[in-house]
């Protein structure tokens, strides 16, 4: 008997040691993504909870964190401390909601910022970038729903999996320029507030990106999405604060040929919809596409300037102050024009080109192979 159980025990043993294990690695190790992008909301959320004045705070995704310059709104609206807490569109505009929910007190404002995309404009939650934005504090957890708990459950395998390699110098979590949390720090090496990584000027071929643009339309907003919102704005209303339904920047190259009928029936959907205020005009947010950077809703270091003094404008606005804004305006940053060594040609005749023009000049574009090029076994181009 006893020699039957010996292996019974050794076997549960094995099995129990596997999920602790990987328990003791997702919790136990130190950080890994802490110095990502992922990282700086960590830093929001803490600055979210330690303010102790009245507060804007302008809640969104990544369209915050490139284009809202929180220290020049504060330079403008004195009595408040202004915070950003957008970062990622991943990570999902009801998730941002609930984290700020039990910090939003009295004399407050919040500014709702989704950008206009099936994702970031709907209840979408991604248990993977909850898990890597909770990497550098775990008390982001504690707010999470049943539903929320079970689909981390469901993800913790892979987290841990790519924290351990991190941990072992096996895989690099870390990305250079701004989607990095050092992207945020000042000079001092201080976390700033507000993205500090210079982002000169537009980056986008042909001046927007073409694959992911954005939607003006009633039916961006996924079932539900409205009503949280409502639901949100009458929480916050019961601790003496007040939400605003405010507008991403958008580029104007993007739009195509977006009509003011379409802007307006867009703006009189949420008007009708909402419980709370709309914070200006959507077409007022219609912005030069040289103001942006790698996005069609992220603004350069120029065009964050722009943004927020929109912001600060329709804010002021709101609040009955009429002091001009102090915010300097820069002009349209020029985009260099890009010079090329002469490659290999020699198959160029096997190619079927047609000529594009875009805001920053004409250019040729491959559209297809001739005959020969279609029977060619290899080609250079």
């Amino acid at each position: 008997m006893k020699k039957r159980i010996i292996p019974i025990v050794i076997a549960s043993a094995m099995l129990l040691a596997f999920p602790i294990s990987i328990v003791s690695i997702g919790f136990g190790l130190p950080s890994q993504f802490g110095e990502t992008y992922y990282g700086e909301l960590s830093v929001m959320y803490q600055r979210l909870k330690d303010s102790k004045r009245k507060k804007i705070v302008f809640l969104g995704n990544s369209a915050v964190a490139f284009g809202v310059r929180s220290d020049l709104i504060q330079e403008n609206l004195p009595d408040y401390d202004v915070i950003n807490f957008g970062l990622y569109g991943a990570i999902g505009t009801k998730r941002m909601l609930d984290w700020s929910r039990p910090y939003i007190k009295d004399g407050d404002i919040v500014v709702i910022l989704p950008e206009p995309y099936d994702q970031t404009a709907t209840l979408y939650f991604s248990s993977e970038d909850v898990w890597r934005a909770a990497d550098s504090d775990m008390s982001l957890l504690s707010s999470l729903s049943w539903d929320e708990t079970k689909a981390m459950i469901g993800s913790f395998l892979g987290y841990t999996s790519n924290k351990f390699l991190a941990s072992q110098g096996k895989k690099s979590l870390t990305e250079d320029g701004p989607y990095s949390k050092g992207a945020f720090e000042n000079e001092a090496g201080e976390n700033a507030g507000y993205m500090t990584y210079e982002r000169p000027y537009n980056i986008m071929a042909g001046g927007y990106d073409q694959a992911n643009l954005p939607s003006l339309t009633p039916d961006i907003f996924g079932e539900g999405f409205l009503d949280y919102l409502n639901t949100y704005s009458s929480d916050i209303k019961k601790n003496g604060a007040k939400a605003y339904f405010g507008f991403c920047p958008i580029n104007l190259l993007s739009l195509g040929q977006w009509s003011e009928a379409k802007t307006d029936e867009y703006y009189d959907c949420l008007s009708t919809e909402l419980d709370f205020p709309l914070l200006g005009h959507p077409s007022k947010y219609f912005l030069d596409y040289r103001y942006f950077y790698d996005n069609n809703v992220h603004m350069n270091s120029s065009g964050a300037y722009i943004f927020s003094d929109l912001l600060t404008e329709d804010l002021k606005m709101e609040l009955g102050i009429f002091t001009p804004n102090t915010i300097p305006l820069p002009v349209p940053p020029e985009i260099p024009e890009d010079h090329y060594e002469d490659g290999d040609n020699i198959d160029e005749d096997k190619f079927l080109y047609e000529k594009k023009e875009s805001a920053t000049g004409e250019y040729m574009q491959v559209v297809g192979l001739s005959e020969e090029g279609k029977s060619a076994t290899t080609l250079t181009l």
